[in-house]
C-alpha cells in the first residue's frame, strides 16, 4: 500500500505542533477526538467506492474542519458529476491506496498526490464523511485540497472564491448582495445558473435560523408561478452540514408550499440541508456571493515567473487566441 511521507498517518497531518492556530479554527483541541488514522478499506468491511452509486451535490457531509467555504463549492461542482471526475486522475478506486488530483497552485495546474488515510473518529472520518451511497471522493479530495496548504487545520476558514480557483483554475468574483438593486440581482444569479457556473453564497450574520460565517452551495434559482403570474422568486441553497435550519419564509414546512409549486422546483421534503429562499430574504441573509465562471471546454495556460524582484517592473503581453 502506498504511503505519503509528506502527510504521514499521524496528528501532523492535522496540526503542526509548533506551528498551532490559536484562534476559531484551531484544531489542537480536536486531536483527542480523532482515535487514529485508517484507510477506508479498514473502515469498511466491503471494498470502498469512488463514486457510490452516482456523483451528486448531497455527497458533501462537512465535518470537524471549518472548510465550508471549501466544500461549498464542491457540492456546486458536483451539480455536474464529470466535473468532479476530472479532478481525479483514477476513475475507480485504488486498491494500493493512492491518488492523484488535479488542482490548481497559484493558477497553475498541479498533479496532487495523496494516500488515502484519514484521521478517523467514531469508525467514520473526523472530517468530510462518506456519502449515504458509500462513495469516498470527498474525502479524498479534502486531503489533497489539505495538502495543498499543508495540513487540515490549515484550511479551517477561507475565501469560497480562493477554494474556487484551486479546484477549478477558472476565475471567481465575489458580489454583494445588498449593493444590487433586486432586479440586478436576479438577473445575475439566473444568468449564472443559465450558464452552469459554480454559484456559493455566504451568511454572516445568522438571519432567519441560518449558520452565521458560513458558506452555502447555491444550487438553482426559480420563479414560482400561478398560471402566468410570477408569485415568487426562489433560491435553492445547500448547507453543507447535510442539515437544515432555515426557518424564514417558504422554508420546508411552509404552508405557501402548494402541490402546484412543489412540482415547479425540486422539492424536497426532510432535513437533508438544502432549501428555498425568497430573492428579498436571499440578499438579506447572504451578504455575498460568488460566481465561478467555470467552462466544461475551457483551456488554462499560464506563465511561471521565478527569482521574482519586487524591486523590479515587469511588463507582459499576451495574445487570446481562443474565446
Amino acid at each position: 500500500m502506498y504511503s505519503d511521507t509528506s502527510m504521514p498517518g499521524d496528528s501532523s497531518m492535522v496540526v503542526w505542533s509548533n506551528y498551532k492556530r490559536t484562534d476559531y479554527a484551531a484544531l489542537s483541541s480536536k486531536l483527542g477526538y480523532i482515535r487514529g488514522y485508517k484507510r477506508p478499506t479498514e473502515m469498511e468491511r466491503s471494498s470502498p467506492s469512488l463514486w457510490g452509486s452516482r456523483i451528486d451535490y448531497d455527497d458533501i457531509y462537512q465535518g470537524s474542519v471549518g472548510d465550508c467555504y471549501m466544500v461549498s463549492v464542491a457540492s456546486a461542482l458536483a451539480e455536474y458529476p464529470d466535473r468532479i471526475k476530472k479532478l481525479f486522475v483514477q476513475d475507480s478506486y485504488n486498491k494500493e491506496g493512492i491518488f492523484a488530483l488535479k488542482l490548481h497552485v497559484k493558477g497553475k495546474p498541479e498533479y496532487i498526490t495523496i494516500d488515502d488515510k484519514l484521521p478517523y473518529g467514531s469508525s467514520t472520518p473526523y472530517f468530510a464523511k462518506k456519502s449515504v451511497d458509500g462513495s469516498w471522493w470527498m474525502p479524498i479530495l479534502e486531503k489533497a485540497y489539505a495538502k495543498v496548504f499543508m495540513n487540515y487545520e490549515i484550511i479551517g476558514f477561507g475565501w469560497m472564491s480562493e477554494a474556487a480557483r484551486v479546484l477549478t483554475g477558472a476565475p471567481s468574483y465575489r458580489y454583494t448582495s445588498g449593493s444590487m438593486s433586486d432586479t440586478d440581482l436576479w438577473n445575475t444569479l439566473k444568468s449564472a445558473d443559465a450558464n452552469k457556473y459554480v454559484l456559493t453564497a455566504a451568511s454572516m450574520d445568522g438571519l432567519y435560523g441560518l449558520a452565521k460565517g458560513h458558506a452555502y452551495s447555491l444550487l438553482g434559482v426559480y420563479e414560482i408561478k400561478s398560471g402566468s403570474t410570477v408569485v415568487e422568486r426562489l433560491v435553492m441553497m445547500r448547507n453543507p452540514w447535510k442539515s437544515e435550519t432555515y426557518n424564514g419564509p417558504w422554508k420546508d414546512s411552509d404552508s405557501k408550499w402548494t402541490t402546484s409549486y412543489k412540482s415547479q422546483v425540486p422539492y424536497k421534503y426532510g432535513n437533508d440541508g438544502r432549501f428555498f429562499i425568497p430573492l428579498s430574504n436571499f440578499k438579506q441573509a447572504f451578504k455575498y456571493f460568488t460566481v465561478t465562471y467555470y467552462k466544461d471546454d475551457y483551456s488554462v495556460s499560464y506563465y511561471e515567473q521565478k527569482n521574482f524582484r519586487l524591486s523590479t517592473t515587469y511588463n507582459y503581453e499576451f495574445t487570446i487566441s481562443k474565446t
